[in-house]
């Protein structure tokens, strides 16, 4: 049976990759050493939206859109937020994922498993500013939705009171009950009296 090294795990490599929902992501030292990114400033960043994977590559402070490297002792990290909000990406979480190299496009590749798209659509492109129209309004015949425009109405004749136009001639008042008498009609006959009826003159 041939030798096999042992490597205690405390000196094991951690090549990993993490990534905070507020877009910081940080690779481990051990990672920056392994993918030749201990001498760049800066780095380039793509993405590949259908698979979701990032990719990074190292570049100097004078390269067009590259991002620069916050070092610490232990990470070296970038803030990637503008990105995942152009890609509509929601970090539901810290994610911990483990980058590769790939030698076809020569990028450090990281594969966001954990990020979710969000709901809705994609921002629209702003509209174009439609022509101003050649006529005025006033000339322009405008149709409306719905009913058909009324017809001009007749001016208004003037008014004395709320809303009502004058009478041509005032209407005789009507008087609740009887009808009133006709000129020379006579008087009112002599109310009868109740019991016997009065007796003649000169009667006994």
């Amino acid at each position: 049976m041939p030798f096999v090294q042992f490597v205690p795990q405390g000196q094991e490599k951690k090549i990993q990759a993490t990534l905070t929902a507020k877009g910081l992501l940080s690779l481990s030292v051990d990672a920056v050493k392994e993918f030749g990114l201990e001498n760049s400033t800066h780095v380039l960043l793509f993405f590949d939206s259908e698979r979701r994977m990032l990719g990074l590559r190292g570049a100097s402070a004078d390269t067009p859109g590259a991002l620069k490297l916050a070092r610490r002792k232990r990470v070296v990290s970038l803030q990637i937020a503008p990105l995942l909000q152009h890609y509509r990406l929601i970090v539901p979480g810290k994610l911990i994922m483990e980058p590769q190299f790939d030698e076809e496009t020569k990028l450090v590749v990281v594969q966001l498993l954990g990020a979710r798209k969000r709901p809705g659509r994609q921002p629209r492109l702003p509209w174009a500013k439609l022509p101003r129209r050649a006529a005025s309004r006033s000339a322009a015949v405008g149709t409306r939705r719905g009913r058909p425009p009324k017809a001009a109405a007749a001016p208004p004749a003037s008014r004395t009171r709320r809303g009502r136009p004058p009478a041509e001639t005032p209407a005789p008042a009507k008087r609740r009950g009887r009808p009133p008498k006709a000129v020379g009609e006579s008087s009112p006959a002599e109310p009868r009296r109740r019991g016997r009826p009065r007796k003649a003159e000169g009667a006994p």
